[in-house]
């Protein structure tokens, strides 16, 4: 059994994240909602005879009653209010103090003036008040109160009465302003969408856990789930599924929302075999569950890795399992060291050294694929993709350096290069270009900076599309949409890569108005042979000519391919059909 100090810490951290799912859930929570909420989690959390929530007008100069909880039950508040001009060294102390703690409140400085009126009437003794704060102003008061016997309040219970304070603050915050991320309790721990702790605070508490157990479960092909059925219904299975886990989990342990489709439980326990039995029974669950979402009935497959791995490398250690779990499409992993995937640092280690060198010896080059007219069947454009010359003479494509430039920082100087090279080469050329941009180039200011410098060269007006790849972070749209405005001044254009797979709904489509449409390869591929594949592109089809874009088809590479692009209609091809990716410029279609 654990200790009582352990026992209390659980009790208050299950209170604070039920408080923070209905806080945070996606119906709007008034404070008079809130109030007997927080009362009551008081009073069960610090087992308090008395418990009362107070709003304070915006003179500042009276207090309402909320909620009154007197042993677990709530009685009528209307006529319960405070007034400065009756407790005004209270109402003083309320704006100085981070807590009145009171451990005789009949001589209290603070709380004396309530002696021989309130306090001798309820029999109360004890009283520890936490100033409720809105953006850093009073708005009302977390009133706790020891009736019969006087009471010392522990650190642990001040810090509990504190964090159910800054939960009544959020709730005002989000009553006046919408918004309930204004919360300093929850603004840095918790996840807005689910209302469960994000990771930030699993990194925090994995300071404090000794022997970890930690699992992150994984969704998997969320992102089908967002394309097919939408972003709400998406986040509603977020919401749902979060509350799955935690009915299986606590209180063996926490949940937290690990990352766009992953949820973390972080257990303190030895028993391994016991932690594994409690992963799996959450497998098993969720593979006979399906969530009725707007009349669809969505199923959620997860997949999972596990690792035990001491805390300052357990997080590490759980992000390659991740990886590995999709490779080898497991529903469960647990980490070990004879799995070998520390060759897979080593490997980042040998391409880091290998993209610094490259970049200061200038041996980051660019190959261009040629885009076919399938009207007049001449190439107008090129789509400009980097690679990277070893120092034996061999070419690497970018996937086998891209991913690790972006988490090794050399990202950004790897796409200046790539943008420079580009311009350079198209600079006597009459013929357009692409060159891809994802969500870090496009928010960068020194890729911005260049950009706009490029363009301001008329040469290269009218003659240049931004292929916008790494969809999935293209959700702040205002930044995404002030981007395009900015470079379509010059008569540039926008490219939706990949459609069709990834984060791509239609619906999202129609906010970021571009001028084409790159239907994804893995559907193109396939439409000469497989009649779902064909139907999914008809689709994507119709809907770009309803809306007035352009169509380009990706892996074009054979004839079989070319001739049902055509006869589908799609304006531009692109494939080892149309021609190779290759340093020099292709000036006719191979396949004529």
């Amino acid at each position: 059994m654990p200790h009582t100090h352990d026992a209390t810490l659980i009790l208050h951290n299950q209170l604070l994240l039920e408080l923070s799912q209905f806080i945070g859930g996606s119906k709007t929570r008034t404070y008079a909602d809130v109030a007997p909420k927080i009362a009551l989690a008081a009073h069960k959390g610090l087992n308090l005879p008395r418990a009362s929530i107070w709003k304070l007008n915006a003179a500042m100069d009276v207090m309402e009653c909320m909620a009154l909880c007197i042993d677990g039950a709530f009685v009528d508040t209307s006529e319960l209010v405070l007034l400065a001009s009756e407790y005004p060294h209270y109402f003083t102390a309320l704006g100085h103090e981070r807590f009145i703690v009171a451990d005789d409140a009949h001589t209290h400085p603070d709380t004396s003036e309530f002696s021989t009126g309130y306090l001798s009437e309820h029999h109360i003794f004890s009283m520890l008040d936490a100033p409720i704060r809105k953006n850093g102003k009073i708005v009302g008061i977390l009133c706790c109160e020891q009736t019969l016997q006087a009471r010392s309040w522990t650190l642990l219970e001040q810090s509990f009465a504190a964090m159910l304070a800054d939960a009544a603050g959020r709730a005002l915050a989000e009553e006046e302003a919408k918004n309930a991320l204004d919360s300093l309790l929850y603004a840095a721990q918790t996840d807005t969408l689910t209302g469960l702790y994000n990771r930030n605070k699993l990194t925090q508490d994995l300071l404090s856990t000794v022997t970890p157990s930690l699992a992150v479960f994984d969704i998997d092909g969320f992102t089908d789930i967002n394309d097919f059925y939408g972003y709400e219904s998406g986040n509603i299975v977020l919401c749902e599924l979060g509350k799955t886990i935690i009915k299986l989990i606590v209180p063996y342990g926490r949940v937290y929302r690990y990352g766009n489709d992953k949820f973390a439980i972080l257990w303190e326990h030895n028993n391994k075999k016991e932690f594994i039995n409690l992963v799996e029974s959450v497998l098993d669950h969720t593979a006979n569950h399906s969530y009725t979402i707007n009349g669809f009935s969505i199923p959620v497959k997860l997949s999972v890795a596990l690792s035990f791995e001491p805390q300052s490398n357990i997080i590490h250690s759980i992000d390659i399992l991740l990886k590995e779990l999709k490779k080898q499409n497991s529903r469960l992993m647990v980490y070990d060291k004879a799995l070998e995937l520390e060759e897979h640092i080593a490997n980042n280690i040998k391409w880091n050294k290998k993209i610094k060198e490259a970049l200061e010896e200038n041996r980051i080059v660019n190959y261009f694929q040629p885009i076919l007219n399938n009207q007049t069947l001449k190439i107008e454009k090129y789509e400009s993709l980097v690679r990277l010359i070893d120092k034996e003479g061999e070419i690497a494509a970018p996937c086998c350096f891209l991913d690790i430039a972006k988490h090794s920082k050399q990202y950004i100087a790897l796409s200046k290069r790539v943008i420079e090279n580009t311009f350079d080469a198209f600079s006597e050329e009459e013929a357009g270009f692409s060159i891809n941009l994802t969500m870090e180039d496009i928010l960068h200011p020194d890729i911005k900076e260049l950009l706009t410098d490029k363009m301001h060269d008329t040469r290269f007006h009218s003659r240049v599309v931004y292929e916008i790849v790494e969809s999935e972070g293209l959700k702040e749209t205002d930044l995404v949409l002030a981007f395009f405005d900015t470079i379509k001044q010059f008569g540039c254009e926008i490219a939706i890569d990949d459609f069709g797979t990834g984060y791509s709904n239609f619906e999202y489509l129609i906010k970021l108005t571009p001028d084409y449409i790159k239907i994804d390869g893995s559907m193109i591929k396939e439409i000469a042979f497989n009649p779902d594949s064909e139907e999914v592109v008809k689709t994507i089809i119709d809907f770009a000519k309803k809306r007035h874009l352009k169509t380009v088809a990706e892996f074009v590479s054979s004839k079989e391919i070319f001739e049902k692009v055509l006869e589908l209609g799609i304006d531009y091809s692109q494939g080892y059909y149309i021609g190779q990716p290759q340093p020099t410029l292709h000036r006719e279609f191979v396949g004529s």
